[in-house]
């Protein structure tokens, strides 16, 4: 889950929290081509969709530089410049693009029925341009997106089989792109029909790290741990140099210890922290929870009492991090109440867990 976040947020990633948004239409109009479109009486720059039509997305990063703040708030604008830096990944410099394009992605999805706007913009234009496969292609992400943040909506199983008719009407048109056949294998997991998603998955001739790594952390999601691991270990040992290694060794633990191996666990984890890695507190995590299972509490409290050394000093944590944050000091206390009995620590770290959570206005009755 944490991979999915730092990885999958601007395509998939990981970030799953509902935004909000002021009310928005679209309004499309000209009858020769895709120029004028607007939108709650703004302009989504001609440049822009141009650049979609062609897939140019480095031309969307470079344009964008250009737009004000309030052109870029424009939901379409924003979801469009967070796709931009998704299709880039590799080739932008890791850490900004994800602290980039994860702004805009949550500039473009502050609302459920908001971010209809999204969609009915592309609808329109895979009207205008029914053979263009990247109007199809982002129409489909825009319907899997509606889907994956709002499942609770009565319509939402409707906007994954949209996704699905999209996304394949994309493939006919332009068969050859890998991350049109990535979003269509990644729709057919979170529809369950695995055999197909993974059919779907061969299809990419020869898939990136990053394409690999995203399915495997989305097969951990589905709870397909010895996939996920074989897509993992791939990124591994095919792309020696991949930059984000610590996230591949953190999922893999996470895999192993759901199936109960901890002492893969612990070696996965202990890789994690031997290369660059900025969550070394969700490796510290993982080596706990991996000690206290195998009943080696004085261990477990010792690595636990390392997440909150190593917890980034920061207001706004993902609902992970808060989850990482609670749940070691609930176990510390625990392991000193029931199995070290040091009932002084356990009192003091039990009050720190409660502070946290009374300090937290989401957490308070």
């Amino acid at each position: 889950m944490y991979f999915v976040s730092t990885l999958f947020y601007t395509f998939f990633a990981s970030i799953r929290k509902k935004y909000f948004f002021p009310g928005l239409f679209v309004i499309l109009f000209s009858a020769i081509g895709v120029t004028n479109v607007l939108f709650s009486a703004e302009l989504v720059p001609k440049q822009i969709i141009d650049f979609v039509s062609t897939g140019d997305w480095i031309k969307i990063i470079e344009y964008s530089q250009k737009l004000r703040d309030d052109e870029k708030t424009n939901p379409v604008v924003s979801f469009l410049i967070s796709h931009a830096y998704a299709e880039n990944y590799d080739e932008i410099t890791q850490k900004r693009q994800y602290q980039i394009g994860r702004q805009y992605f949550r500039e473009s999805l502050r609302s459920g029925q908001e971010f209809s706007v999204i969609i009915n913009t592309f609808k329109t234009l895979t009207e205008q341009k029914p053979e263009n496969s990247f109007f199809w292609y982002i129409l489909s992400e825009a319907y899997f997106y509606k889907y994956y943040f709002f499942k609770t909506a009565r319509d939402s199983q409707k906007a994954l089989d949209e996704a699905i008719r999209c996304i394949e009407k994309a493939i006919r048109i332009n068969p050859d792109m890998p991350s049109f056949r990535l979003l269509n294998s990644i729709i057919y997991l979170e529809k369950e029909n695995f055999q197909q998603a993974f059919i779907n998955f061969k299809k990419i001739r020869s898939p990136t790290a990053r394409q690999l790594a995203i399915f495997g952390a989305m097969c951990f999601d589905k709870n397909l741990y010895d996939e996920a691991i074989s897509y993992l270990n791939k990124v591994l040992t095919d792309f020696p140099e991949y930059e984000e290694k610590y996230h591949i060794y953190s999922l893999l633990a996470k895999c192993y210890g759901k199936k109960g191996e901890y002492d893969k666990v612990i070696d996965y984890s202990q890789k994690a922290l031997e290369v660059p890695n900025p969550q070394k507190y969700v490796s510290y995590y993982l080596l706990g929870s991996a000690y206290l299972d195998k009943g080696e509490y004085e261990k477990a409290v010792t690595y636990y009492e390392k997440v909150i050394s190593e917890f980034p000093r920061r207001k706004n944590l993902s609902p992970e991090d808060k989850m990482i944050l609670l749940d070691t000091h609930g176990k510390i206390s625990d392991i000193y109440f029931h199995h070290l009995k040091n009932y002084r620590k356990a009192r003091y770290w039990y009050k720190k867990l409660v502070d946290i959570i009374y300090a937290d206005p989401e957490k308070k009755q």
